[in-house]
């Protein structure tokens, strides 16, 4: 997660780069990190198509 925050200058290549990491570690990873995105922003995952 430091890698992430020192790495990028932008939000939207924190963020990228984030989501890049999770696909990385798995199908498990994925559906945690969804569930939370679920749980925490539901506008955000409303408009991702995740509920």
């Amino acid at each position: 997660m430091e890698r992430i925050k020192l790495e990028n200058d932008t939000i939207m290549d924190k963020a990228r780069d984030l989501c890049d990491s999770v696909i990385r570690k798995g199908p498990k990873a994925c559906q945690i990190f969804i569930n939370y995105i679920c749980k925490e922003d539901v506008y955000l995952a409303r408009n991702m198509g995740l509920s």
